[in-house]
């Protein structure tokens, strides 16, 4: 998964869309609108994560709609998801209880009992509250 995926599934997933890392999700979303149109299949995809955001094939949906429309090799694009990534990598005071930390690893992954949103850069542990 590329960096624009993950950050983007990590904010709506983990619901950490308050302050500056919403202003950083909506930049990014806004950018993806204005460079690929409001009705493209990405755009319909985040709005299906954003209405179901535990939904593991709307997920995997947005992951392979961002796949085919090569948004990873846009420069802007991949600069905007990595400033949401660093956001919620060192958020400080907003952290939810339910998000521990970002690791590194090679591997794509999405469950619903623990772990993990993974790509090839990061991903986000997460643990339930119980």
């Amino acid at each position: 998964m590329n960096p624009i995926a993950t950050s983007l599934i990590s904010a709506v997933v983990y619901d950490l869309g308050k302050g500056t890392i919403a202003k950083a999700y909506n930049a990014l979303r806004g950018a993806l609108e204005r460079k690929l149109g409001t009705e493209s299949e990405v755009i319909k995809a985040i709005e299906g994560l954003e209405k179901r955001p535990k939904s593991e094939s709307r997920i995997g949906t947005l992951q392979e709609e961002l796949q085919y429309a090569e948004v990873d090799k846009d420069p802007e694009l991949v600069n905007l998801a990595q400033k949401l990534l660093d956001l919620l990598e060192n958020r400080q005071g907003e952290k939810p209880s339910n998000v521990q930390n970002i690791r590194y690893t090679q591997n794509s992954a999405n469950s619903n009992n623990g772990t993990a949103i993974v790509n090839n850069n990061s991903y986000i542990e997460h643990q339930r509250n119980k």
